[in-house]
């Protein structure tokens, strides 16, 4: 699933198709969306409207149509629509792929060593619109087939590589890469919120803590503890601005000792309080 929308004008409803790995959606103006848990990335397409998003490290995004972006596996993605949106959602597939092995293998290293991603985006090119322009066709005249789904993934591969140069794929896939640690990389997204410590992690992965410490820091760039601590911000950030859980709940839920804490930790964290937080998603 891209994501799941909660509207609350009675008298619009959300439009979903489906075939494939392609998904359609519509939502109008207002929809609350949130991504549910999910091992499987998606690149989506927004054709029409606008949206505020937050994937990640808690940073607010206003995107508008003619835009690409990657919701990784087991991220932390959720926003709300600005005007009436159109999307496509591509699943990328879940094993490794000859294809897109090679691909992720050829982007990786290309990016400096102090670059900081920040849920980088793409546009898309008029031929990527052509492509999804046929295929709502193919929507519309009921040829949606698995089989000629997967085969229009392999095509839209090809526009990726030919369309957009190696620096331009690498910022954009970057949470995806990881040359030869690729599995580790993989390991950690989809299972850190089981663990809480380093050495129970490390174990999991049946490494000695600091050969699982070297092999982190060369996938993620920081530390186990600074890259944890990150994870923790964002599922706390979500419950203020996507929950009316009280901020009593919220700090009992992320083990601070009182909500007085909570608020400092937002402000240093976020640089405003809990509930200027909860009004910035959906507010001006």
């Amino acid at each position: 699933m891209l994501m799941s929308g909660q509207v609350g004008i009675a008298d619009r409803v959300t439009i979903s198709v489906s075939a494939g790995p392609f998904r359609m959606y519509r939502y109008p103006k207002g929809a609350q969306l949130e991504r549910g848990e999910s091992d499987i990335s998606v690149i989506v397409f927004l054709l029409s409207g606008k949206i505020r998003i937050v994937c990640n490290d808690a940073r607010i995004k206003v995107l508008e149509a003619g835009t690409i972006m990657l919701l990784p596996k087991h991220s932390c993605t959720y926003g709300v629509t600005l005007a009436d949106c159109d999307f496509v959602g591509c699943a990328l597939p879940e094993g490794d792929e000859d294809r897109d092995k090679a691909l992720f293998q050829t982007l990786t290293g290309r990016l400096d060593k102090d670059f900081e991603y920040d849920f980088d985006t793409l546009e898309i090119h008029p031929l990527i619109l052509k492509f999804l322009a046929l295929l709502q066709d193919a929507f519309d005249h009921g040829i949606v087939s698995d089989k000629f789904m997967y085969a229009k993934r392999s095509e839209l591969h090809i526009y990726f590589k030919k369309l957009y140069d190696n620096d331009a794929l690498a910022r954009f896939f970057y949470p995806l890469l990881g040359g030869h640690s690729i599995s580790f990389k993989d390991f950690v997204i989809s299972n850190y919120r089981n663990y809480s410590d380093v050495t129970s992690f490390a174990a999991a992965a049946n490494m000695s803590v600091s050969t699982f410490t070297r092999a982190f820091r060369k996938s993620f760039g920081t530390t186990v503890y600074k890259w944890m601590n990150a994870r923790k911000a964002e599922f706390i950030y979500k419950d203020i601005v996507m929950t009316e859980m009280t901020f009593a709940e919220i700090a009992d839920r992320h083990g601070f000792s009182s909500q007085a804490y909570l608020v400092y930790y937002c402000r240093r964290h976020f640089g405003m309080p809990p509930r200027e937080l909860r009004n910035s998603l959906g507010g001006g």
